[in-house]
């Protein structure tokens, strides 16, 4: 028991509490990044089907597909990105779950990092290669069976298709990685609060917050119009957004330390 209590950080130690992991949890890990690659392959099926058609009467037109997936696909990275960190937590919510994890010769830490490499790292690494392999899949597609489009990667339209200017580049770049981040951490402090039904449980709360935010926005900041807030100049919008994704990206790291200490407290009891 000495060896589970030890505080000594061990990366030995945790890659064996990973190769552990992923022994005992194999077979359900793959079906579940199977699904999440399954689905985002149909919603690229449809988007082709439904997007493209055979007018060779006209050259070079606009791969409208592209921008619909841009939008799309970061709705889906969000959505799947916050179950997977839902999840973080989930061996905890029965007795024999916490009981298999107490009894795991590590540290919390360890088994934490364990889980964070799984359900928060993994998640990201595989969405973005699913959907940087099923956009492959399209160019390639459609270049062969539709020549008279001018095929754009999702990546392309990002970077280059839309107008570009401070505040642009900022919200795309940065304001929108920090706020993945934020809702990613978000739902992992949600799963070590509560671990059962924690994707529902979390969006309830973030839907409910949000509605309050868009109440406060819509009903009382006009009030107070003379806010200097309300005048930004475009330097000033840029500073905000930099501001806002600083922000984000403390706060998320303050919900995932919350959120080890949660796990730590469970581990150990």
């Amino acid at each position: 028991m000495d060896i589970i209590r030890n505080d000594n950080f061990s990366f030995l130690r945790m890659f064996m509490l990973l190769k552990r992991e992923w022994t005992a949890n194999r077979s359900k890990l793959l079906m579940q990044g199977g699904i999440l690659v399954g689905i985002l392959a149909m919603i690229y099926f449809f988007v082709i089907q439904s997007s493209y058609e055979d007018d060779y009467g006209v050259s070079n037109l606009d791969d409208d597909a592209a921008y619909i997936l841009v939008f799309v696909m970061a709705f889906c990275a969000n959505v799947a990105a916050e179950i997977s960190a839902s999840l973080i937590c989930n061996n905890l919510a029965s007795k024999s779950g916490k009981i298999n994890s107490f009894m795991s010769v590590g540290t919390p830490l360890e088994k934490y990092a364990v889980r964070f490499i799984i359900y928060i790292l993994g998640a990201v690494i595989l969405l973005f290669l699913a959907i940087f392999i099923l956009d492959f899949i399209r160019i390639c597609y459609v270049s062969i069976a539709y020549p008279n489009y001018d095929v754009k990667s999702i990546y392309t339209v990002i970077c280059m298709e839309f107008p570009h200017d401070a505040s642009y580049s900022i919200a795309m770049f940065l304001l929108a990685p920090s706020a993945f981040i934020f809702n990613q951490a978000f739902f992992t402090l949600m799963s070590s609060i509560t671990p059962t039904y924690t994707f529902i449980k979390g969006f309830a709360v973030s839907l409910a917050i949000g509605v309050v935010a868009n109440l406060f926005f819509i009903v009382v900041l006009p009030l107070f119009y003379w806010i200097p807030l309300t005048k930004l100049t475009d330097t000033g919008f840029c500073a905000l957004l930099i501001f806002a994704s600083v922000m984000l990206l403390i706060t998320a790291a303050v919900f995932h330390i919350i959120a080890y200490y949660k796990f730590k407290e469970t581990d150990l009891r």
